[in-house]
């Protein structure tokens, strides 16, 4: 059994070496403004570069000074056109709403095949379904936030290890 005095230890231990982690960030900023997003290494994002026609789909693996490591590709920010987040809870909210959606429907469709009933689905259900399923790509859709170098946004890298001795 552990004494208090070894416990509080041991936990401002695994506190404290969170801390000494790598801390650099990538701030999403607008001139005049506050900065929109600050994403760390981890980080699910969608990148979009100034000769690219597509959006590429990863995490942020790496944040230097001038560019940041994408899916083990290293993108300079100046080439960076575009970076598109998402809030995650309410990414979850919209697919939670369009899969009830079609299991509802399923599960409706199903019932009354088996059933042998006819219709073999109501007007309501339908429009219930079809609703949920299309409720839930807009959520889906509005949980994303597009930050692009042609509306004015800017990338701008904090590096909390670095030390700024003048």
């Amino acid at each position: 059994m552990m004494s208090k005095t070894k416990r509080i230890s041991l936990l401002l231990l695994v506190c404290l070496s969170t801390l000494a982690s790598a801390q650099q960030y990538l701030y999403i900023k607008k001139k005049g403004e506050l900065p929109a997003e600050r994403l760390k290494v981890g980080d699910p994002v969608k990148l979009r570069t100034a000769d690219g026609e597509d959006w590429i789909k990863g995490n942020i693996q790496k944040i230097a000074v001038k560019s940041i490591t994408f899916n083990n590709q290293v993108y300079p920010l100046k080439n960076v056109a575009g970076i598109r987040t998402y809030n995650s809870l309410v990414k979850i909210t919209g697919t939670a709403l369009w899969v009830g959606g079609t299991l509802f429907t399923g599960i409706a469709l199903t019932n009354r095949l088996i059933n042998d009933d006819r219709p073999v689905l109501f007007p309501g259900q339908i429009i219930f379904g079809a609703a949920m399923v299309s409720g839930g790509l807009l959520v889906n859709w509005l949980s994303r936030n597009t930050y692009k170098t042609s509306n004015g946004y800017y990338w701008e890298v904090i590096d909390l290890n670095k030390e700024y001795i003048e």
